[in-house]
């Protein structure tokens, strides 16, 4: 998620950037964050109507006003992400990892240090970090 973040943040700065004066991109948290005027630049890039990016706007922004990239990608990857059979769970992992083993050792927790079980051990948080990077969804991930 964050190379697709970073490389459509990187694509949309210099048309988020055409007319905005230093004082407003000093108010910005981070870069990833877009206020209303940058919000509507970036849903017009991809064909949304005005109503439909007012609406989303008036949803996803923050109490500050500003709509965070990270968050509505997210929520995008929790929500929208299509369900996986275990079948297409093992493939994911092995086009990404090359191999079970070597993906279930980026995420497991090394005991080494335990003398009474030192093999590693994937927790529920090291699973689930597993399924974010591989773009599988909340629900998807529990079942």
């Amino acid at each position: 998620v964050d190379s697709r973040l970073n490389s459509t943040v990187s694509a949309l700065m210099p048309m988020l950037e055409e007319g905005v004066d230093d004082e407003q991109q000093r108010r910005k948290p981070t870069r990833y964050h877009l206020t209303r005027g940058d919000w509507l630049k970036f849903c017009t890039s991809l064909y949304l109507t005005l109503l439909e990016a007012e609406r989303l706007f008036n949803r996803l922004a923050d109490n500050k006003r500003f709509v965070d990239l990270r968050a509505m990608f997210e929520t995008l990857r929790a929500t929208v992400e299509p369900d996986v059979t275990l079948e297409r769970f093992v493939i994911k992992l092995v086009a990404q990892y090359e191999t079970l083993k070597g993906a279930f050792q980026r995420f497991c927790e090394d005991r080494s240090y335990l003398p009474n079980c030192p093999e590693p051990l994937l927790w529920w948080s090291g699973f689930h970090k597993m399924a974010v990077a591989l773009h599988i969804n909340d629900d998807n991930t529990q079942e």
